[in-house]
């Protein structure tokens, strides 16, 4: 995914930022890599740009409280796991429909395997920054605090 800033002072940011009612609506959403998604949130808070394209959210003057709002949703979505995790190890199925459960989602087979993927970078992120680990009982994969 790339961004592009026209010689009009058009920014268009593609899947890089969403509004609240994406983030409402789908509760995870998939993400390929937290930490790189990080670095785009903080390039595109220096960015000036007369005006900034949403794939999902139209046109946009400012965008400063929605990537404030982006970055608190990725924090919140690790942190949600933190916290499961506190309780006892889980395999990344049991996350998974502990938070579909949650949060009252229904999901078909191809929804489940966006979010098991969107899962699976989050679980990636907080290992990289040793705030989980993972090992493996009977042949499953498990991670803990």
């Amino acid at each position: 995914m790339i961004g592009i800033k026209t010689d009009d002072d058009v920014t268009f940011v593609a899947d890089s930022l969403f509004e609240d009612v994406i983030i409402e609506k789908y509760k995870i959403l998939y993400c390929m890599d937290v930490s790189k998604t990080f670095t785009t949130l903080n390039r595109l808070n220096e960015i000036k740009s007369d005006y900034f394209v949403l794939s999902h959210g139209g046109v946009k003057k400012d965008i400063t409280n929605l990537i404030k709002s982006n970055f608190d949703y990725y924090n919140r979505i690790n942190n949600i796991i933190l916290g499961y995790l506190d309780e006892d190890s889980m395999t990344k199925e049991e996350i998974l429909s502990r938070f579909l459960n949650e949060f009252n989602l229904k999901v078909n087979i191809g929804q489940y395997f966006l979010n098991s993927s969107a899962l699976s970078s989050h679980l990636a992120y907080l290992s990289n920054k040793k705030l989980i680990v993972f090992e493996i009982k009977e042949n499953k994969l498990y991670w803990k605090k």
